[in-house]
């Protein structure tokens, strides 16, 4: 009776060695030969997984509700800790235990969806629908913080969180398109009477400058390649001189 058997730990797997069941040490990837069946080999993927939260409603401060769908990749870097924190292991080599595998990986899914629900109830619950419609990027920070701080305990690493849809839900969700609706028109209406007024004050400096120095409208045209206009002032056409006009009513005197 041969009481030898080898154990081969792949690249993409990560392992932990029970003896009599109980938790002994890592194995990192590569071949082992062990004595006897005291021990146990169980291994888990390392390659990465995701998890789909899909139209998920939370509560805010002023009792509306905010509907996201968040996505999340994560891969076991830990396999101690993983283990010790219940995470998705098979036993090797009995591929018979691969149904136990996809169990172990779906409950641990599971695990990782309720807390990103804790996660996100807890950031919306302090704020208001509006305060929690501007904090998109603090949702996704602190989903990231809090996966984060939970794959420590758990012995995962979470990959590309992504939040693939976030806005307010239910009957809030048309009170609140026309609120920003309302909100975009009056920046316009203000930006345009800004517009409007510096335009004004434009001309006004305009029209002072040029009432000041009436020369620079000719400046303007030579400097734009224009020829100036030139203004005739036409008024009664003198017959003479004043000393051509007194000498032409002496001579009508003496004629007289």
């Amino acid at each position: 009776m041969n009481l030898w058997r080898t154990i081969t730990v792949l690249d993409n797997e990560c392992a932990v060695q029970l003896i009599d069941g109980k938790f002994d040490r890592v194995l990192a990837p590569g071949r082992y030969r062990l004595f006897g069946d005291r021990a146990t080999i169980l291994t888990c993927v390392t390659y990465w997984n995701s998890v789909l939260i899909g139209a998920q409603e939370a509560e805010t401060k002023d009792n509306g509700f905010i509907r996201y769908t968040v996505q999340v990749f994560y891969n076991v870097v830990d396999a101690g800790k993983h283990y010790n924190a219940g995470g998705n292991f098979r036993k090797s080599p009995n591929t018979a235990q691969d149904f136990y595998s996809f169990a172990g990986q779906n409950q641990f899914d599971r695990r990782a969806i309720v807390k990103i629900q804790e996660i996100a109830q807890s950031f919306l619950a302090q704020r208001t629908t509006a305060e929690a419609m501007l904090a998109f990027d603090e949702f996704k920070s602190a989903i990231e913080t809090g996966l984060g701080a939970w794959g420590d305990l758990t012995g995962i690493e979470a990959h590309e969180l992504s939040v693939l849809n976030y806005g307010v839900a239910g009957s809030l969700k048309a009170a609140f398109a026309d609120r920003v609706r309302a909100q975009m028109e009056g920046e316009t209406a203000m930006i345009r009477a800004r517009n409007e007024a510096a335009t004004m004050r434009s001309l006004l400096n305009t029209a002072r400058l040029v009432r000041e120095n009436p020369g620079l409208l000719e400046v303007r045209a030579f400097a734009q390649g224009q020829k100036p206009k030139l203004t005739f002032n036409i008024g009664p056409v003198p017959t003479g001189t004043a000393a051509e006009k007194t000498a032409s009513e002496e001579n009508q005197k003496d004629v007289d």
